[in-house]
């Protein structure tokens, strides 16, 4: 009995240290892969990332450097298959804010929300509080102004932009005519699209300056 212990012992320390080797080699495999520029560097790092619709499995890594988004594609014990480079110059700005949103996958797991000019990606997460991490990271980067994002967050929905914007029009213009503009009251809530912490006049509906939300502050 003792025999065939000691012999499986062995082999689970074999098999262990050559998991490890694999994923050295991996991480190895991985820096070469990206190749950053002489000015380039790495911002933060998240692993356990799903790419490619509901059906993908957490298993790639997103690199976020000065300059690009970078998707490290990896297989089995953490290989890396190649990688994806998103330009940060790429993304999409709305009167100086970036277009990144912490969205919701069809079976409801959290999702980075990237608006490039020429594409829409999105990168899935295990937990909520990492995507929110990421849009604050790339706001900072591209801004230069730290952003605080509830993470009760939702999806803007199509056209609501502008239909804020005409009823904001319509309505200031009543007031003007008959003179019913009340004493500025100011109060705070949370963007309902980003979740950005935002403060503003009660009553009056404002745009997000970070996702470009029509919010109205009651």
């Amino acid at each position: 009995m003792l025999y065939y212990f000691q012999k499986f012992f062995r082999l689970y320390l074999l098999l262990d240290n050559a998991i490890i080797c694999k994923k050295d080699k991996g991480e190895r495999d991985i820096m070469e892969k990206i190749e950053l520029d002489y000015d380039e560097a790495i911002l933060m790092k998240s692993e356990r990332v799903s790419y490619g619709g509901v059906l993908s499995s957490y298993t790639n890594e997103l690199i976020l450097t000065n300059k690009n988004i970078v998707l490290v594609k990896k297989g089995m014990f953490g290989m890396a298959k190649g990688t994806i480079k998103f330009p940060i110059a790429e993304i999409k700005t709305f009167e100086g804010q970036p277009q990144v949103l912490v969205g919701k996958a069809k079976n409801s797991t959290p999702t980075l929300d990237v608006y490039f000019r020429s594409s829409q990606e999105s990168f899935g997460f295990e937990w909520k509080k990492d995507a929110v991490k990421w849009v604050e990271k790339i706001t900072e980067l591209m801004t230069g102004k730290k952003a605080t994002i509830n993470t009760n967050t939702r999806l803007t929905i199509p056209g609501t932009e502008f239909v804020a914007r005409t009823l904001k029009g319509t309505l200031d213009t009543y007031k003007d005519a008959f003179g019913l503009t009340k004493k500025e009251e100011r109060v705070a809530r949370f963007c309902s699209s980003c979740g950005a912490s935002l403060s503003g006049v009660k009553g009056e509906t404002e745009k997000c300056p970070y996702c470009g939300t029509f919010i109205t502050f009651s």
